[in-house]
């Protein structure tokens, strides 16, 4: 497994990854993904990738990983955030993604609701959590998972985002990593039989 650079928002011990990571995905994708350690996470991407993290003063998580020799916002990617301990931005992501967020974000007096991604559409596949596709470059598509505590939970808000974008023919690696992050989040794991159609989901295990 590879460890990606990371910077920090205030100074700390350099941070230790798993030297390997097992991933349950189908046989015919066993050369196609690699594990990445990066600002704090372990995430499963398209082997022979590299990329950057940041890891914010406020808890807040990003990281990009891109094709090695490329390079960030060029073509496939993989981006994810999380909003850490900012309550303002946790509600205003969060609004571009979810509308019963937006409708009750004018009571939180966090500012006004986010305008939602360019193409964006959802399927719902548990509490909190959606999968979407967006509007992508020609020959690209961007498929992703959102998940969100809100409006339910307001003393804690959580928002956090993984995108993957991937070439239109490569849809179904884009569903092995999707996948592979969902597996690794307790929290998204809730009781749901419903396949999304977006992001080919099945979420079979866990509680909520």
């Amino acid at each position: 497994m590879a460890s990606l650079p990371t910077s920090f928002g205030i100074p700390r011990a350099s941070i230790t990854y798993p030297t390997s990571l097992r991933v349950l995905a189908p046989t015919e994708f066993a050369a196609e993904v690699a594990g990445y350690g990066v600002a704090g996470a372990v995430v499963v991407g398209p082997a022979g990738w590299t990329g950057v993290g940041r890891v914010g003063a406020d808890g807040s998580v990003a990281f990009t990983l891109y094709p090695a020799g490329s390079s960030a916002s060029a073509g496939p990617e993989m981006v994810f955030q999380f909003d850490g301990a900012c309550v303002g931005c946790a509600w205003g992501d969060a609004s571009a993604y979810f509308p019963a967020v937006a409708q009750a974000l004018p009571s939180a007096g966090t500012g006004p609701a986010s305008t939602p991604p360019p193409g964006l559409q959802t399927e719902s596949l548990g509490p909190g959590l959606i999968g979407y596709s967006l509007a992508a470059n020609p020959g690209l598509q961007t498929n992703g998972v959102a998940y969100t505590n809100l409006p339910e939970t307001t003393s804690d808000p959580v928002f956090d985002d993984l995108q993957v974008t991937l070439p239109l023919a490569e849809h179904s690696l884009a569903t092995v990593l999707l996948n592979a992050f969902v597996a690794q989040e307790d929290r998204y794991l809730c009781a749901s039989g419903a396949p999304s159609a977006t992001v080919s989901l099945t979420l079979t295990q866990g509680s909520c």
